[in-house]
């Protein structure tokens, strides 16, 4: 015995939905739409290859809300002209032109500057839009390695006044360079 799906009134709705279903087909051709134009995935990025720092992504003295230009100070080659950092202040800069600094052995990081006897800032690293790690601190040395904040790579750095006052001229990579290694 064979049992029959198809009734004679499931037929007359599917012969109704018909002229629907090719209206629907019809308009989805008519609605062509137009793939867009594909760029190289670095166009529009004029920023040469530096060891140094060449983004100021904040500036917030003594930790105030808002922020300032004046961390552009810290970017570039050492120049002998710096950014302020006091308790609570906040410098996070990025590598744009480099792209990261891969973490290798030894010191990946040296913070060009001038620190007052007693100055003492905490480091924070991070990749994109991850969270910034703890990679150690600032003051006696200003050299730091990745390796204590396992970041892997590093496009980021945020230095946070913990006590004193330190001039910050420059950041620079001391193992990644231009050609990537």
């Amino acid at each position: 015995m064979v049992i029959s799906i198809f009734t004679l009134s499931n037929v007359r709705k599917v012969t109704h939905m018909v002229p629907i279903l090719i209206a629907l087909v019809w308009l989805a051709g008519a609605c062509k739409t137009e793939l867009p134009t594909q760029v190289a995935l670095d166009a529009g990025m004029s920023t040469p290859c530096s060891t140094h720092a060449d983004l100021l992504v904040a500036y917030n003295p003594e930790g105030s809300e808002g922020g300032s230009v004046e961390g552009e100070k810290a970017l570039g080659p050492p120049d002998g002209v710096g950014v302020p950092l006091t308790a609570n202040a906040v410098l996070t800069v990025a590598f744009v032109g480099l792209g990261s600094i891969i973490d290798r052995p030894g010191n990946d990081l040296e913070v060009h500057g001038v620190f007052d006897a007693g100055a003492e800032l905490a480091v924070y690293v991070g990749f994109g839009d991850g969270d910034l790690v703890y990679s150690g601190s600032l003051g006696e040395s200003n050299l730091i390695d990745f390796a204590k904040g396992s970041a892997g790579t590093v496009s980021f750095v945020q230095l946070v006044g913990l006590q004193g006052s330190a001039n910050i001229d420059a950041l620079e990579s001391l193992q990644t360079g231009c050609d990537g290694l």
